[in-house]
């Protein structure tokens, strides 16, 4: 676990944490959530040349098929279109679904107060489906500290989607999902309103999820 730490400049004790981990000691084959480092405050302050990108989740696991497409994806990618983007080469617009109905309340990126966000957060106004972004298969699905109810999906060409601050999750570890499936649902809290965080992950670093998104 050390090792692992290391590579990913966080410390054994957040590692540990971030996997309800009480012994340091893994074993071969265990799938590990590294949190994405965050840039340091000083480098957010300046006009940045492209991307921080986050570091990464060693994701496992094999692609196959199940389930079906769902109307409920065309209809949220309707309602959430309109953000306006700056366009990037290599970037596969539409690649993934929009997995929730909602407006975006926190974009990747610097943030204001020096910390940089590995994703975008999207609020609900009631208990809203979550949706897998593209077909592939659970590699994660567990309550993790400071993240809350989280689901990994691993998808084709080296990129996953990481579903966190889940009221309820759906799905199992190893289970294969097609896009638009079921996934979890989003509880809102006491004012009737909630969220959940979404990450894309390319190569095992972050990316803005609005580049890929219809």
């Amino acid at each position: 676990m050390y090792s692992i730490a290391k590579a990913n400049r966080i410390s054994v004790k957040e590692l540990s944490d971030s996997n309800n981990l009480t012994n340091t000691l893994i074993k071969e084959g265990m799938v590990l959530f590294v949190p994405a480092e965050a840039p340091a405050a000083k480098e957010v302050t300046q006009k940045p040349k492209e991307k921080e990108e986050g570091q990464s989740t060693p994701f496992q696991g094999k692609l196959e098929k199940q389930g079906e497409i769902q109307e409920k994806a065309r209809q949220i990618n309707d309602r959430n279109k309109g953000t306006p983007i700056r366009k990037q080469e290599g970037v596969e617009r539409g690649k993934f679904i929009w997995p929730v109905e909602g407006r975006v309340i926190s974009k990747y990126g610097p943030q204001p107060n020096g910390m940089f966000y590995n994703g975008i957060r999207i609020e609900t106004k009631t208990e809203t489906v979550v949706l897998a972004a593209s077909g592939g298969q659970v590699i994660f699905s567990a309550l993790l500290k400071d993240y809350g109810e989280t689901v990994i999906i691993k998808h084709d060409q080296n990129y996953a989607t990481v579903y966190t601050h889940l009221g309820k999750r759906l799905v199992q570890i190893d289970q294969l999902v097609k896009k638009g499936q079921k996934i979890g649902l989003s509880v809102p809290g006491p004012s009737g309103k909630g969220s959940i965080d979404f990450e894309i992950r390319h190569h095992n670093k972050t990316k803005d999820p609005l580049l890929f998104l219809p």
